[in-house]
Order: C-alpha cells, then structure tokens, then sequence
C-alpha cells in the first residue's frame, strides 16, 4: 500500500502579528525534531492501521505541515496547519504527549486522505453521496465532516496500546468551539462504525 511522509516547518508568517507566537519561536523550532520523530513512531502506525483498514491507497507521497500558535487559527487539513499551543512544554519522553500530538496531526491528514479519495462520496450535494451522508443531511458541515473519520480512528484506535487515544478524542470534542464534533460521535457511538467503513471500501 502506498503511504505518505509528513514533515514539518514552523508558520512564522501566520503567527507574526501575535506576540506570544513571535516570542515563542525559538522554543518552537526546538520542538520540530522532537515532534517529527514522535510522528515518524506513532503517526506511522496510525498511518498503516488505517491503510490495512481502508485498503485504500494515499494520492500523495508526502506533505508539510506548518506548526503554528496563534489562538485564532485552529489546526485544519486545507491548508494543514497544527496548532501546537497545548504542546509548548512537551515532553519527547511522554507517550502520552507524543501520541496526543500524532493524534492530533492524524485527525487532519484523515480529512486529507478522504478528500483526495472519496470527496463525492462524502458530499451530500453530489449524485454519489452515501446512504449515510444522505440519511445525515440535515446535520451541519462540521458533523457531516466527521462522520466517516471518527469511524476510522475509532477502529484504529480499538487497540490495547492506543485504546486511550479514542477517550482523549470524545472528551476533547466536548469542549471544542463547534458542538458539531460532539454530535459527530455521538452518531458514530450510536451506529455500528464498521457500517460507515464499508461505505469507503
């Protein structure tokens, strides 16, 4: 199966007009080599676990992503920005924190992967759109977005070592700016999520 590389820059220009953001940019540069090795370890078994699962190939081979700190820009897949305000104080010998932080990279790179795979599929304007997309129609943007890619990771995630990683996602989505992320799983918990998968393959 064909995987991907990510590598990752800090977005000084994003961050310029905020000053914390302009102060901290040292401390975020010798973060870069810390976090890339903790998503070389961890984000590449995300990586291989959702291949195996999908047995659908990625249509790039690698992809940058800029680190950022700006309160008002939220990690986001187009363009693919991780806001790493909660990882200033990292700590490379947490595997907490190191997969907390690969999560959170994996979360947006899925919105990558299923753009560039299965964008009329999961469109619920297009002619191709899903069962589920169409029976979830009404829901806002935000759910609609998240339904098949909270299915993945909480497949992926149903591993002994990686079981926590799904509970830190449902607890982080309680307090996220948009309730859309809450109602999300609350339909992936409420439906089988295999059956959401089976629409991708």
């Amino acid at each position: 199966m064909k995987s991907i590389s990510v590598y990752f820059e800090t977005g000084y220009l994003l961050d310029s007009s905020y000053d914390r953001a302009s102060a901290n940019q040292k401390t975020i540069s010798s973060l870069l080599p810390h976090l890339q090795k903790s998503w070389d370890y961890f984000g590449s078994s995300f990586i291989e676990a959702t291949l195996k699962e999908i047995d659908k190939n990625f249509r790039r081979s690698e992809l940058l992503a800029y680190l950022i700190m700006h309160p008002e820009i939220f990690s986001c897949s187009h363009p693919f920005l991780i806001n790493i305000n909660q990882f200033l104080d990292f700590d490379p010998n947490s595997n907490d924190q190191s997969m907390k932080f690969s999560e959170l990279v994996y979360h947006e790179l899925l919105h990558i992967y299923l753009d560039d795979n299965f964008r009329d599929l999961l469109n619920p304007s297009s002619p191709k759109a899903s069962n589920l997309i169409k029976q979830f129609s009404n829901e806002d943007d935000v759910v609609i977005a998240h339904l098949h890619l909270y299915a993945i990771q909480k497949s992926i995630f149903n591993k002994p070592e990686w079981i926590q990683v799904w509970g830190w996602i449902v607890d982080n989505a309680k307090s996220l700016h948009s309730p859309g992320y809450k109602r999300a799983i609350e339909i992936v918990n409420s439906i089988d999520h295999k059956i959401f998968i089976e629409e991708l393959k």
